[in-house]
């Protein structure tokens, strides 16, 4: 079987690499020390390349290929596999992406390594990425983080550190000689460390930028302008009080930044979308992709908008995509900008109001706040279900049929409330209607949750073992929770927010 290190040829590999002009970024920092997660954070809103060279090295182990005993056998020791093998691994992960910014992560780990590279590809780096942290917090994180890495244990990360200590410094020196190396407090929580990393990678960012602007009324121009040249709809991504927008043409990539994040109404389908500080994209002509600060809430998970395309041939529609796959389709008018703004910015949202018909005999029937609370807790916790699950308010009719398990509860107007120990949102209508048995709650209306530019209904609730409650929509998402989260330790349990505006819907059927 051949190997994935000899698919491209030395001479043809390198030629190309130097075709390609990349930006390469060596990122080095011990084991545990942080590197992949804030390497998917520079990815995320710098629009780079990770590669990683441990993980190539070991999909390379695990491939099947004459060099992956070999390499398995090093990785344990704590090893350095021989540079030739790693090189060609990352010229052809490189050669691949179709990208031209690289973050190389965990290369090169000694001197002959850095000579090794930069002999073969003809590149060097912009800089060194290089994040310290003290041996005591990299082994805590290590031993906590149960990746299940056969080289996480004790005896092999001390080794990990040894080699790593003993052999990268002669390349943190040979780089900080040329003023290349750019050191990082790695010991900090996440978000601090990242706060740093953007202090580094925005100026570099801002050198590259074919266009960049500051100020809310040249950044509004100029944002409109471009999504117009690409032949999309100027009032896509709203922002409010910008304070700076770039762009990059080579590569399309562009970014957009406001004071505060907002959240936005596009009044002709009624749909809200929430906007970052910070958004970033790669646009092309009737494209967007890769975007980042964009997103919705539905199914009381929070989930980012990847891609949003126009149809081709045109039809006068636009899609929205997550990178789950969902995604939802509008008229292309709804995102123009008739008026000032297409739309408003609001901070706020009410409940979708619905009406579902009652055409059946009560077994039980109650009207009246106190007793309807009293008798829908009971009813839960009588079916094994937390007595929080469905929290009402100002109830005026609740109502059960034994024999099929149809329940209905009532309330003056709709409300969203919040689970505060998950921090989780769900929106209950002026009616609600189920079908409840042991464990279990199906055919459930009138509890929404929003995203993706979406609303959908929570169809299914089920308890699992290990004291976890399962929440299912009619599409198959699905989240899971600690049901503990929904029974009530106070007076609800939670809080009522009244977090939405009112968004019509069709009544379910």
């Amino acid at each position: 079987m051949g190997t994935a290190v000899n698919a491209v040829s030395r001479k043809e590999a390198a030629r190309s690499l130097a075709d390609l002009k990349p930006t390469v970024v060596f990122v080095l920092g011990g084991p545990g020390s942080g590197k992949g997660t804030q390497c998917a954070n520079i990815v995320k809103h710098f629009g780079f390349t990770h590669l990683s060279a441990g993980d190539l090295l070991r999909a390379e182990r695990n491939s099947g290929s004459e060099n992956g005993t070999m390499i398995s056998n090093m990785i344990k020791e704590g090893q350095i596999v021989p540079s030739a093998v790693t090189i060609k691994l990352l010229e052809r992960a490189m050669l691949e992406s179709g990208n031209d910014k690289f973050l190389i992560d965990g290369f090169p780990r000694n001197e002959e390594n850095r000579a090794a590279f930069e002999d073969v590809t003809k590149i060097e780096p912009s800089f060194v990425l290089y994040f310290d942290c003290s041996e005591e917090e990299m082994e805590k994180r290590l031993l906590s983080r149960n990746q299940g890495r056969d080289d996480d244990n004790v005896e092999t990360i001390r080794k990990r550190f040894k080699v790593f200590l003993e052999s990268t410094q002669k390349v943190l020196e040979h780089y900080n000689a040329q003023g290349k190396v750019r050191k990082i407090d790695a010991g900090r929580p996440v978000e601090e460390v990242f706060e740093s990393v953007k202090g580094i990678f925005g100026p570099k960012l801002r050198a590259k930028a074919d266009e960049l602007y500051h100020g809310d009324a040249i950044c509004q121009e100029k944002s409109k302008f471009l999504l117009t040249e690409m032949g999309l709809p100027n009032g896509l991504l709203p922002m409010k009080d910008m304070v700076e927008c770039g762009y990059i043409k080579d590569t399309g990539f562009v970014w957009l930044k406001q004071k505060k994040s907002t959240t936005h109404k596009f009044e002709k389908v009624g749909k809200l979308a929430s906007y970052a500080t910070e958004i970033t994209a790669s646009v092309e002509k009737g494209k967007i992709k890769k975007l980042t600060g964009v997103k919705t809430k539905e199914l009381m998970i929070w989930v980012s908008i990847c891609d949003i395309f126009l149809d081709d041939p045109p039809t006068g529609k636009i899609t929205f995509k997550s990178p789950t796959g969902l995604f939802r389709t509008f008229p292309v008018s709804a995102f123009e900008l008739d008026g000032p703004d297409g739309g408003k910015t609001v901070e706020e949202h009410k409940d979708v109001p619905e009406a579902v018909e009652l055409r059946a005999k009560a077994d039980e029937l109650y009207h009246g706040d106190a007793i309807c609370q009293e008798k829908s807790k009971f009813l839960l916790t009588e079916k094994g279900l937390p007595n929080g699950l469905l929290p009402m308010k100002d109830m005026v009719e609740c109502g059960y049929i034994k024999e099929t398990g149809f329940v209905w509860l009532k309330q003056k107007k709709s409300t969203t409330h919040k689970f505060e120990k998950v921090g989780r949102l769900g929106s209950y209508a002026t009616e609600i209607t189920a079908y409840v048995e042991k464990g279990k709650i199906k055919k459930l209306t009138g509890v929404k949750t929003k995203e993706l530019m979406i609303w959908v209904s929570l169809s299914d609730i089920y308890l699992e073992d290990g004291g976890k409650i399962t929440f299912k929509s009619p599409t198959g998402l699905s989240r899971t929770f600690p049901a503990s989260a929904f029974e009530l330790d106070g007076p609800d349990g939670g809080k009522v927010v009244e977090e939405h505006e009112d968004v019509p819907e069709a009544v379910e059927v």
